[in-house]
């Protein structure tokens, strides 16, 4: 009989880390590298040693997370990508990261904006010939409602693949700093969808960031337009903002319905949504813009208990 070779649940969890797929990377509380998969040395090109320090890491900039250096930051939820580790008792232990491979990235983008291109074109000419249809019927027709419903339909597809465009677009950022309570101000009136929710503010310390003034404009109209969806009734939606460790921490919360495990974990994917008609990408941009930022971007949320969106940007 073969003989049977018993490894320790932690070499045999190393073992798992180390054949996985895709690149990961896993740190002790001090932001020193416990382990790594084949693939993150491969991709890195670099030899992990005992000890060595997250921060030695040669990784693009937006994958230089503070949580993976203090994984104690990340509270109750995951940033995109890394992830608490926890024991049974929900002690914080590390963070575990799934790296990206840039040029992979790249080619999908690219991808993606060749596709949306080629798929407005066609829909454009398709609600063209729609209203020109819609001409030939009366109102009273119910080829007319058909045809009505036929544009409303295109519409719609439009607008995601207008999303998508806009989505998979890598456009440089112009930054300044901007006066933070000025910029929420103007998303909130931009947004337009606050009637009958209380909006309040509180930049504290935190007069300006440095960020792109159109691209943290729509971050911030994403949000209003996401928290105000969740709150159909009313409630209180605020800002807060402070500064810690060279970066500014500006937190969007509401008293809306809040989301479940799986919706937490999703959120940020383009195409994801739970509600009806929804396109799915809006905070999957805001989650693009602040990594084009040098940022990062939690989320705390439980059902019925409302939502914080926690946006963290450098300095600059």
């Amino acid at each position: 009989m073969a003989a049977i070779t018993e490894l320790s649940s932690s070499s045999f969890a190393e073992q798992v880390l180390r054949a996985l797929p895709f690149a990961v990377v896993a740190t002790d509380l001090d932001g020193r590298v416990a382990a790594a998969g084949e693939t993150a040395r491969s991709m890195l090109g670099v030899e992990f040693r005992e000890g060595m320090s997250y921060e030695d890491l040669p990784l693009p900039g937006r994958h230089k997370r503070p949580q993976m250096a203090n994984p104690l930051l990340l509270h109750g939820s995951a940033a995109t990508g890394v992830w608490p580790v926890r024991t049974e008792d929900g002690t914080i232990v590390g963070a575990v990261q799934v790296l990206e491979d840039a040029e992979a990235t790249l080619d999908g983008e690219k991808l993606c904006a060749a596709m949306a291109h080629e798929l407005k074109n066609p829909l454009a000419g398709i609600q063209g010939f729609a209203r020109l249809l819609q001409q030939d019927f009366q109102d009273s027709d119910d080829r007319s409602d058909l045809v009505r419903k036929i544009i409303s339909g295109v519409g719609a597809v439009n607008a995601t693949v207008s999303n998508m465009l806009d989505f998979c677009r890598s456009k440089p950022l112009h930054t300044d700093y901007i006066e933070l309570r000025r910029l929420i101000t103007q998303a909130v009136e931009l947004a337009g969808c606050t009637q009958g929710i209380d909006v309040e503010i509180d930049t504290g310390t935190c007069r300006t960031i440095c960020c792109d003034r159109v691209n943290m404009t729509q971050v911030l109209i994403n949000l209003v337009r996401n928290a105000a969806e969740a709150m159909p009734h009313g409630g209180r939606l605020t800002f807060a903002a402070d500064r810690s460790d060279g970066a500014a921490r500006i937190v969007v919360a509401d008293t809306g319905r809040g989301m479940n495990a799986r919706t937490r974990a999703n959120i940020f994917r383009p195409f994801f949504s739970t509600k009806d008609g929804g396109t799915g990408m809006g905070l999957a941009v805001v989650s693009k813009i602040i990594h084009q930022h040098g940022g990062d971007i939690a989320i705390e949320s439980q059902p019925d208990k409302g939502t914080k969106i926690i946006l963290t940007l450098p300095e600059g």
